[in-house]
């Protein structure tokens, strides 16, 4: 299949036409060639919006995850159930909450992922059958942004989730994108995290042994997880306390973009051109990303990954209050969530039996960009 490979600007602009016209032939009801192609320009898309994020090219995925998102309500309002129940909105979800993440907007994210869970919610409610690869993504980013807050406790429990899912994943052969080498490189970050959590519960000689037992069950070079597990025993034994970014660190980032993102570039992706200074930037990104090529089947054997499995509490089952920044997210049941900032309140409603888009603000601020710019979605 001939693919063309165009500007970031080429892109955006195609992007933006393709919209217009999609536009014109949203009418209410939907037809279903017309859903095609709604749902085709959306995993266009979120894929485009997957290889800028390999480059954190924040701004320009913040505009195709804009676009995408209006695309996405043209859907569920003129969509029918199938339309909202669509597994391929969740990658939508995920890639704008780990967008947020990224340059430590971790409500936001939070926020996001919330409505993602919604979407989970009714799946399993309605009887359909859930990817499991997008479960595990969703509760692995919750994971990451309470780990970043330092809400520990709720961490650990998505924590164990992410865990139990890898397990069913790997042992019961259900279809999924995550190939062995994946699973073992989530393995690793896995086992990581644990260490983190018992070191930062006083316990850092467990959390090292777990470090080292998980080295010698994931043999190979090719698992680039290793040398996290490396650093953190390093770090822990010299300095003999432990700081939270050392888990969730740039490197642990480009391991799940790579395992839980890029298997899900859809075919027909344009190539991006992408600038020197932005390549050599970003070359460690590109190193995990060739290296997750290679996959090999048999690097690391399924019976060596086994976790205990542990009851978890659903997130629509919890109410999680992020403190220091004096958020609230509710519960899904309870039909609406109230969102309390510094500078105000918002608020916003759900209707019965539907299931809305993800809000996405016009300007996304990056505190990792020294310069403090703030990017624009036009």
């Amino acid at each position: 299949m001939n693919v063309n490979t165009l500007s970031i600007t080429e892109v955006k602009s195609s992007i933006y036409n393709k919209f217009e016209d999609l536009k014109a032939i949203g009418k209410n009801p939907l037809s279903q060639l017309s859903s095609k192609k709604i749902r085709s320009f959306l995993s266009i898309c979120t894929s485009i919006s997957i290889k800028l994020l390999q480059y954190d090219l924040v701004g320009d995925t913040l505009e195709v995850l804009v676009k995408a998102s209006e695309a996405d309500k043209l859907l569920c309002e003129l969509g029918t159930l199938p339309d909202q129940y669509w597994q391929g909105r969740l990658l939508l979800f995920h890639s704008l909450a780990f967008l947020y993440y990224r340059t430590s907007q971790f409500k936001k994210s939070l926020k996001v992922l919330h409505d993602g869970q919604t979407i989970i919610e009714a799946i399993i409610n309605s009887k359909l059958p859930l990817n499991p690869d997008f479960n595990l993504t969703g509760d692995l980013l919750i994971f990451m942004n309470l780990w970043k807050v330092k809400k520990i406790k709720e961490a650990k429990d998505y924590l164990e989730a992410c865990k139990k899912l890898l397990i069913q994943i790997s042992n019961s052969g259900i279809k999924s994108k995550l190939s062995s080498l994946s699973r073992a490189n989530l393995k690793g970050l896995f086992d990581l995290a644990t260490s983190g959590i018992l070191c930062y519960e006083n316990n850092n000689i467990k959390g090292i042994e777990l470090c080292e037992r998980s080295l010698h069950e994931l043999i190979g070079d090719e698992i680039i997880a290793r040398p996290l597990l490396s650093n953190f025993i390093k770090k822990t034994k010299t300095l003999g306390c432990m700081n939270i970014d050392w888990v969730t660190s740039k490197d642990f980032d480009n391991i799940v973009l790579v395992t839980c993102f890029l298997p899900y570039i859809v075919e027909g992706t344009p190539y991006i051109k992408i600038g020197e200074k932005v390549e050599g930037r970003v070359r460690s990104a590109s190193r995990v990303n060739s290296a997750t090529s290679r996959d090999q089947a048999n690097s690391v054997p399924r019976q060596r990954i086994k976790i205990n499995d542990q009851p978890r509490k659903m997130w629509w089952n919890t109410n999680i209050v992020i403190q220091n920044r004096k958020s609230r997210i509710r519960r899904v049941s309870e039909g609406k969530r109230v969102v309390t900032e510094n500078y105000g309140q918002k608020s916003a409603r759900s209707g019965q039996n539907r299931i809305y888009s993800p809000s996405v603000g016009s300007t996304i601020s990056t505190p990792r960009n020294r310069r403090g710019l703030i990017f624009k979605a036009r």
